[in-house]
């Protein structure tokens, strides 16, 4: 089917995007510890804060940014899914160019304020690093907000290029300053602005392409829409916060219950999850994606083979990962600790642990950004909250105290299966009715579907079904009361549009997924026909312009449906091209 090809594309750009870069930088600290020593690494890690906050920025804005315009993009509204980008982007990079020079400025006081004390080695290590690394803040923060635009503008691979440029130039770069030209922790944090500055300029090329659905160009919203931006990316805000203090605290209530060995035991569990649990954020992420798109179209059928495939990914991917871990937590552990048994034990404990909640964690969060989807901005903000800081900070607490270290490892899996739990709960207290099936994990209201019998669904492969399809029409339309003349020029706007992607799209010899779907608005009495594709891109509206003033004889099919339809929109987005018709 259509959704789970469409998932297994974004799936797999989020998975590449993020462990590329976790590894730049994972490499990028073992660089700095070779080249400039344990100093230089302490001063690095004080600036670890400030990742936070930018983090907390982007998110903000380009979760929210792309949450609304998937919405509209939906609906084949490409007008104000434009005016959202057109203001967002040029505003965020006015202020973080703002930012950056306040930043640079007042490096110092900022070095001072992560915990470098003045004076010291430290403090002018982090000083510097902050200068060289804030001159790429504009980018840092643009590559985000571009990389979101792009996977809805059907340009996940140059996302994926971006990411792999700014990767590799930044390990590159820094090897060049430890080695040749011996700049310090100026020229690291240099360098991974340059590496950023590479990304940005790689991903802006895109709007230079004639065919880009979103243009660079300066636009105006109301204040309301900015506001159900804000509300879209908050949960991202929560997110960032509970992570910068979630580890101040366990670090230290491990240092009060165990020992020095513990807090390294715990370290190895930490460093290890941020590139394992990337697969399970990246499956939450693509459910974020294509949900947004299918809930604005209210198709249940599209909505509740996304959920089925997101937890099928869990199943075939995630949970075979687990095991391994918990299986070889030995050599896992052992690739850390070289030089303390005792360390080398508490991290296979700690490790085997994270196993066990990997899977249920990946639930836990795939259940948030379910409800996300359906703007239950509530839920999403009390469940990131528990899920990132209340639950696991105090499980770690409650069965330190009982059981001293060991509890601490096991309130690992305990907050984990303690999330899934009250989520379920809460749907259920919001559904009014215990979960029965998938859907039932979306918690939509019940005038959320369309009747079963005002919709038609099909997902043709060839010229059979397609006419197959356009014949059902007229029953469809008798049932409906639908006059002759609109049911024919309906049933012929599915056929013509049909036939042109078999013909055309589906002609290049590669394997092609397409969805029809019909549906009848009590409301208003319109016919509508959805048809979404992942053949190339095909612009009906664009090609009927063309053709227009052309002989009668060429494109005749194409030229009827435009002359007899209320309304015809395209958008081609996350790769498929989407044509809706209101007849």
């Amino acid at each position: 089917m259509l959704t789970k090809k469409l998932f297994m594309d974004s799936f797999v750009v989020y998975v590449f995007t993020e462990i590329a870069i976790c590894l730049s930088n994972a490499i990028d600290g073992i660089i700095v510890a070779r080249t400039l020593g344990s100093e230089a690494m302490a001063a690095m890690g004080l600036c670890v804060p400030l990742y936070s906050i930018v983090g907390a920025l982007w998110g903000l804005i380009a979760v929210g940014m792309q949450n609304r315009c998937l919405n509209y993009l939906g609906k084949g509204d490409i007008n104000n899914a434009q005016k959202i980008f057109g203001f967002i982007f040029p505003l965020w990079m006015l202020l973080t160019i703002i930012l950056a020079i306040f930043g640079i400025i007042y490096a110092g006081n900022l070095a001072e304020f992560f915990g470098g004390v003045k004076g010291t080695n430290l403090y002018e290590g982090a000083k510097k690093y902050l200068i060289g690394d804030l001159i790429g803040l504009p980018a840092l923060i643009a590559v985000p907000i571009l990389s979101a635009v792009l996977q809805m503008d059907s340009n996940g691979k140059l996302v994926s290029y971006g990411v792999s440029l700014m990767a590799i130039s930044n390990i590159i770069l820094d090897l060049l300053n430890g080695y040749v030209f011996y700049g310090g922790l100026f020229g690291m944090g240099l360098a991974t602005s340059i590496a950023n500055y590479l990304a940005m300029i790689l991903m802006l090329t895109h709007f230079f392409k004639k065919d880009s659905m979103f243009k660079l160009r300066l636009e105006i919203i109301n204040f309301k829409e900015l506001i159900k931006i804000f509300s879209g990316g908050a949960p991202r805000l929560t997110k960032n916060f509970s992570n910068t203090l979630r580890p101040l605290l366990i670090n230290r209530f491990i240092l009060y219950v165990g020992s020095s060995s513990a807090l390294a035991a715990y370290s190895v569990q930490g460093n290890f999850s941020d590139v394992v649990e990337v697969i399970g954020a990246s499956i939450a992420s693509a459910i974020l994606l294509l949900g947004g798109v299918f809930f604005s179209e209210r198709d249940e059928t599209a909505l509740d083979e996304l959920i089925k495939t997101a937890f099928k990914n869990i199943l075939y991917f995630i949970l075979p990962i687990a095991v391994l871990i918990f299986i070889f937590a030995p050599e896992i552990a052992g690739f850390y600790i070289k030089d303390s048994d005792e360390v080398l034990n508490m991290a296979i404990d700690v490790l085997r642990a994270f196993a066990i909640s990997l899977p249920v964690q990946a639930c836990g969060e795939s259940l948030i950004n379910i409800q996300q989807v359906t703007d239950n901005f509530k839920f999403v903000h009390i469940f990131t909250f528990l899920n990132k800081f209340l639950l696991i900070v105090s499980a770690t607490f409650i069965f330190g105290y009982l059981f001293g270290v060991n509890g601490i490892w096991f309130a690992i899996p305990g907050a984990s299966f303690l999330l899934v739990m009250l989520e379920l709960i809460f749907i259920s207290l919001k559904n009014k009715s215990v979960i029965k099936k998938f859907m039932d994990l979306y918690g939509l209201e019940k005038n959320f579907s369309y009747d079963k019998n005002d919709e038609l669904e099909l997902s043709p492969k060839n010229e059979e079904e397609i006419i197959f399809l356009s014949s059902s029409i007229n029953e469809f339309c008798e049932a409906h009361n639908i006059d002759l003349e609109r049911a024919y020029i309906f049933a012929l706007c599915v056929e013509e549009m049909g036939m042109n992607v078999i013909k055309h799209g589906f002609s290049d010899g590669k394997k092609h997924e397409m969805s029809a779907r019909i549906i009848y608005e009590r409301n208003d009495g319109n016919l509508i026909f959805r048809l979404r594709d992942d053949c190339g891109t095909f612009n009906v509206k664009e090609r009927a312009l063309k053709i227009m003033d052309s002989p009668p004889e060429k494109g005749i099919g194409i030229k009827l449906v435009m002359q007899s339809a209320k309304d015809v929109k395209y958008v081609h987005v996350l790769n498929t091209n989407t044509i809706i018709i209101t007849v």
